[in-house]
């Protein structure tokens, strides 16, 4: 059978690593799904996202496979599947070649995303930076003589790029307003891929070692490694959705007679008050009657909410 042997194409399909995209994809489905619960889903503005951070995941695949094999840190003996370049099918210029593409692939889609997203110049100065560090940081995580893959930093990185900026980056492009309660799933996230660098690195923990390779489970060591494992995931799990304080709010609203006090939650919302409201409203002249609803809903459940609190307190 011909099947086992290896081709050009499933050489590169290897350096690709087309499985890792929905670890990348997740993260925008989060932030866009965040986003579409405030109202304020952009379906073009998600699938640029969706385009700019695979082609992210792909730049980080082929630099991670051109890193490695040029410090010779991956070699036939180690337990993970071998890539293109180390059985040889990939010569190193033709990976730079192929990084130099995926660079401007991401470019294009990058700014093109940028181009249908950002309304304001300081958005547009404050994205672009933010897309450049994006393209340094695959790159420069197993490439050239200070590679932070080989410091034990890699777990930083993949929590502030798959994590905070993915999550973030995807609802502030589309809603145009920071919430902080984003945060919380966009460490969630950050957590989870987090978790998947340290498995890998614990199935390469003795090839690592050997090649000067100190990622951070090397450091940690194998025990100590799967510990923090179990933290990372646990974490992951355990981060809230919405604060305590906002749950105790929307439940001493319920509590008070407003069945509908769910709706008014401060983390749902982007506009947790109704002044914000009313200023929103005022400034834009678009004082309608559903704003103004909106308002009177939000007074109302405030109202009930402090009328059961103060009756606690009381004790009546």
């Amino acid at each position: 059978m011909n099947a086992s042997v290896p081709t050009p194409i499933t050489a590169w399909l290897e350096s690709l690593r087309p499985r890792t995209l929905p670890l990348t994809f997740a993260s925008i489905v989060v932030g866009s799904a965040i986003a579409a619960w405030h109202n304020s889903l952009k379906p073009g503005v998600a699938l640029l996202a969706l385009l700019t951070a695979g082609l992210l995941q792909i730049l980080s695949n082929l630099a991670n496979d051109y890193g490695d094999a040029a410090k010779g840190s991956d070699k036939e003996d180690r337990i993970g599947p071998l890539r293109g370049m180390q059985k040889g099918m990939i010569t190193q210029a033709q990976m730079k070649q192929a990084l130099v593409i995926t660079v401007m692939l991401i470019a294009i889609a990058g700014g093109s995303l940028i181009a249908v997203a950002c309304e304001q110049a300081s958005d547009i100065i404050g994205f672009l930076m933010l897309g450049v560090l994006s393209i340094i940081a695959p790159i420069t995580y197993t490439v050239g003589t200070k590679s932070y893959g080989y410091l034990g930093l890699g777990d930083v990185s993949v929590l502030v790029f798959f994590g905070w900026l993915s999550v973030a980056g995807t609802h502030y492009l589309q809603t145009h307003n920071f919430n902080n309660m984003v945060m919380l799933p966009a460490t969630a996230c950050g957590l989870l891929a987090t978790a998947v660098l340290n498995i890998n690195n614990l199935r390469d923990i003795d090839s690592d070692r050997a090649n000067g390779k100190n990622t951070l489970a090397a450091q940690l060591e194998p025990q100590r490694a799967r510990v923090y494992h179990v933290l990372l995931l646990s974490s992951a799990v355990l981060c809230p959705v919405h604060p305590v304080q906002s749950a105790q709010s929307v439940g001493l609203a319920v509590l008070a007679g407003d069945p509908d006090a769910g709706l008014s939650c401060p983390a749902c919302t982007t506009q947790p008050n109704a002044s914000r409201y009313e200023t929103d409203a005022g400034a834009h002249g678009q004082g309608g009657a559903a704003n103004q609803l909106a308002v009177r809903h939000r007074r109302g459940t405030q109202l009930k909410t402090d009328d059961f609190a103060n009756r606690a307190n009381k004790g009546i």
